[in-house]
């Protein structure tokens, strides 16, 4: 890849089918080589839809801004398909609709030496309803062909990270305490995973945040409320994913066998959450902790936009 770069900064555009298939769309010398590529114009690559919500009171000049709405993302674009001979380009069109489904995501890949690679999941969005040819393999192939892929999650996704704490040095409580240096390359905020290794007792942050210097609600840095979460032993792990959209605790033993932990948080909520453009010191404690353990912090950054 770093070689076909290294003649520019094109973008690359790849889509990876659920079943593994992977077409070179546009960007790159392999273009079209799987037998379909992009025609010119993509509609919805760029910033998530996003819709205002405005609050109004009678006989009131304008209104108040009380939020917004991110909605799915639609991609609408055309593909070319096509065939060495009639043959070749059936079953081209076959490996492109295997490799798109409304029940399995696959995946849009873009990658250029600025932003390195995003990458957005997709399904199948409505039929495709162009018109075509009575035999389109006919003529070897299939062009300006629509269709639609719908992003559940409209952000495009990074690689992730991970940043860690090491238990060290303890007072004479048998505490271990410190600052993990955690950062958030996205421009929009994301919820990380959180790994917790035992023995001992852990606090962290709750994640609820201070006003910044305008006064917007949480968009300051963290307060100091901690939670305290369950005890562990010796070979259990704490996993936090703190996606509110599924929310989980769980306490996993080295058979595999995993426990929920929320009738054992005493009420305790976290609300973890990095803001975007970021880098921050989150601080976390254990007592009773093996020295040399690492708890974990697994982010993955999010982008309005592919570049």
């Amino acid at each position: 890849m770093a070689k076909g770069l290294s003649r520019g900064d094109k973008t690359w555009i790849i889509y990876r089918g659920p079943d593994g298939s992977r077409f070179y769309m546009a960007g790159t010398h392999r273009q079209g080589k799987q037998g379909v590529e992009f025609a010119r114009g993509i509609v919805g690559l760029d910033r998530p839809p996003t819709e205002l919500v405005w609050l109004q009171e009678a006989r009131q000049n304008g209104a108040d801004l009380v939020g917004s709405n991110i909605d799915v993302r639609q991609i609408k674009f055309a593909v070319n398909i096509l065939g060495h001979d009639p043959r070749s380009m059936r079953a081209r069109y076959h490996d492109w609709n295997r490799a798109n489904r409304t029940d399995q995501l696959g995946r849009l890949m873009f990658i250029n030496s600025y932003s390195g690679v995003r990458f957005c999941d997709v399904l199948l969005g409505e039929s495709p309803s162009g018109s075509i040819d009575m035999d389109p393999a006919l003529l070897k192939r299939m062009a300006d062909y629509p269709f639609t892929w719908v992003a559940p999650n409209p952000f495009y996704k990074g690689y992730t990270e991970t940043f860690e704490f090491e238990v060290g040095h303890k007072d004479s409580l048998g505490i271990s305490e410190g600052n993990m240096r955690v950062r958030n390359l996205g421009d929009a905020y994301t919820y990380p995973k959180i790994k917790l290794p035992g023995p001992g007792t852990w606090s962290i942050p709750q994640g609820t945040r201070l006003p910044d210097a305008w006064g917007r609600e949480g968009q300051g840095p963290l307060d100091d409320t901690m939670i305290t979460l369950p005890e562990l032993n010796e070979g259990e792990t704490a996993w936090l994913d703190t996606d509110p959209r599924v929310e989980t605790i769980t306490m996993v033993r080295e058979d595999g066998q995993e426990t929920n932990l929320w009738a054992k948080m005493s009420g305790q909520r976290p609300r973890i959450k990095l803001l975007g453009d970021r880098a921050e010191d989150w601080f976390f404690s254990v007592k009773g902790g093996e020295s040399g353990a690492k708890a974990k912090m697994i982010v993955q950054p999010l982008y309005s936009t592919f570049q």
